[in-house]
């Protein structure tokens, strides 16, 4: 992602179960994750975020980058609490303005397409 890169959009928790409790969590620098299974019907809920194609058969290269970023507490989606801002999934332009009309285009990445039945 570009330094320059504009922000696009975040992207909703609504739409989402934590997973069973036999499944995996993960812990970084000491700090532990859920992971979460995530079933959400773009047909029936979202926002611009449900536009967002992978490139391939598209375009030469993705337009655009998914991120981790936590949201500030001035954004009106966030809610921050004493302990900090919650993290969702954001979407930046990679490294130029997408252009009007265009096609919000990212890498879904190889994990996507290895497992896609």
């Amino acid at each position: 992602e570009s330094m320059t890169s504009d922000y696009a959009l975040t992207f909703d928790d609504h739409g989402y179960e934590p997973a069973p409790a036999s499944s995996h969590t993960t812990s970084s620098e000491g700090e532990h994750f859920q992971l979460l299974r995530l079933c959400i019907d773009a047909a029936s809920y979202g926002n611009e975020g449900r536009m967002v194609n992978d490139y391939r058969g598209v375009a030469a290269h993705a337009n655009a980058v998914f991120a981790n970023r936590q949201v500030p507490s001035s954004h009106p989606s966030s809610s921050c609490s004493s302990s900090g801002c919650p993290f969702k999934l954001a979407l930046y332009s990679s490294h130029e303005a997408i252009a009007k009309n265009s096609e919000i285009l990212v890498s879904y990445g190889k994990g996507f397409w290895n497992n896609r039945t």
